[in-house]
């Protein structure tokens, strides 16, 4: 349901640091296993993180990133801060 769908995605406010080459799939893995490592995450099987897309041409240097559950989007801000 695209409801359900809504719920899933949260935004990412932080600086990207596009100038060291980081990629969607860079962060990804990195946020994967900063979850996994923190137990963060709802089930061993699969990773939490389904997709991730940076606003970059927007000009911006914020990116979109969706949980396969509204119970880890929520527990991945617990990661504000961690240097990956």
């Amino acid at each position: 349901m695209l409801a359900d769908k809504v719920l899933r995605l949260t935004i990412l406010r932080i600086r990207l640091p596009f100038q060291n080459g980081i990629t969607e799939d860079m962060l990804t893995r990195e946020i994967n296993a900063a979850m996994k490592a923190r137990n963060l995450v709802e089930a061993e099987e699969g990773e939490p993180v389904i997709h991730m897309w940076f606003a970059r041409d927007k000009g911006g240097n914020y990116g979109f990133v969706e949980f396969r559950s509204q119970t880890e989007c929520e527990r991945a801000l617990l990661l504000d801060g961690i240097n990956c």
